[in-house]
């Protein structure tokens, strides 16, 4: 009786630093971005998130297949299949071993040179736009847009990201190469070097991936046979099965899977792309109704040190700060007290920055251990 075989032709891997921002795995560790942590803790802290149930995209994120798509899954023997982290495609494979005795796999049946798959990213938790370093605008012409080909930073999808350019027009939240260094601009700026901090990290998805015009006559074709509330979804995911280069080509020249056998022979290794989306920053202002009173504007002032300023009746963070799931029961630099995180929604865009407003209450009163 033949036996049937399949072998993960790629896996895409969709990395939120809302959920994964937290306590770095080790001894000593501290807080930070998932980017900062080494490839070792990164690898612990999305598995201590997995194995927990803590840690699953499709509560965010919606995967769109065409008509196209249907059809091409069908008639090339693939597999496409859901994860917590996002998807990964299976192909039904035949074993052949090549001149140096290796074992490697061939298509069943051989895509096209020009073979594609198409996925579209819809936004299914209406917080997704408040925890996701996305462009606060309503902008329909373009949608975000990711690709294995062309020039990418490591195993990212994500465009790579361009230097400042002075007199250009930057949102809070954009990226930009100053000095070899990826940063972040802390409000809208014409390309001016003081409004932006460094970030941790590499292939971060950017303003730059917001590229696909909606007008393509294939986006267009695409869009015609999919279901969707909105006008558009938030972005596609375009594979080309037989291009890219290197680690990003799912079939090599030889119309080999680039997918190998590994060390153990049960298993095998297959190329991972993955999308690395930074949470939303914003300046978390904080603000009682009535006002504060003498005591707990000095207990706020006294406690906070340099981390927070005044205006008015309302104090605000000095430097944007990231919003993330995890609730923290350490101070933020720069307080002896601790202070209640910003939450997704509230989120207000004034002058040329955006703040998450942070209201205290009888039920979240300023003298309180937190």
């Amino acid at each position: 009786m033949t036996s049937i075989e399949y072998k993960i032709l790629f896996e895409v891997r969709i990395l939120h630093d809302y959920y994964l921002y937290g306590l770095e795995p080790g001894p000593g560790n501290s807080v930070k971005s998932f980017f900062a942590m080494s490839a070792e803790n990164q690898s612990a802290r999305l598995t201590e998130l997995l194995k927990s149930g803590r840690y699953d995209i499709r509560k965010d994120l919606d995967l769109l297949i065409g008509a196209d798509e249907e059809r091409l899954f069908k008639n090339l023997k693939l597999k496409f299949v859901r994860t917590a982290t996002g998807f990964f495609l299976g192909m039904q494979v035949e074993r052949v071993v090549t001149n140096n005795e290796e074992i490697r796999f061939k298509p069943a049946i051989l895509p096209s040179e020009d073979a594609c798959v198409t996925i579209g990213l819809s936004i299914a938790n209406p917080y997704f736009g408040s925890i996701s370093n996305l462009r606060l605008d309503r902008e329909t012409d373009k949608i975000y847009y990711f690709t294995n080909e062309g020039n990418h930073e490591d195993i990212s999808l994500a465009a790579l990201i361009p230097p400042l350019v002075s007199g250009q027009q930057y949102r809070m939240g954009d990226l930009a190469l100053i000095s070899g260094s990826v940063k972040q601009a802390i409000a809208d700026n014409t390309g001016n070097s003081r409004f932006w901090s460094t970030v941790d990290g590499k292939g971060i998805v950017s303003q730059m991936d917001r590229s696909l015009d909606t007008l393509k006559d294939w986006y267009s074709e695409w869009r015609s046979t999919i279901r969707l509330r909105s006008k558009h979804p938030v972005g596609m995911i375009k594979i080309a099965l037989m291009s890219g280069n290197g680690q990003f080509r799912p079939i090599d020249e030889k119309k080999l899977l680039t997918t190998r056998l590994s060390s153990n022979i049960n298993s095998a290794t297959h190329p991972v792309y993955e999308l690395r989306w930074l949470s939303r920053k914003t300046y978390w202002r904080y603000s009682k109704r009535n006002g504060f009173s003498t005591k707990e504007r000095e207990y706020i002032m006294n406690g906070t040190g340099s981390l927070l300023d005044i205006d008015g009746d309302k104090f605000f963070t000095k430097d944007p700060l990231p919003i993330t799931r995890d609730r923290f029961s350490i101070n933020w630099p720069g307080a002896s007290i601790r202070l209640p995180n910003a939450q997704p929604g509230s989120m207000k865009a004034e002058g040329n920055k955006i703040f998450s407003d942070i209201e205290f209450n009888e039920l979240n009163p300023v003298f309180r251990e937190f």
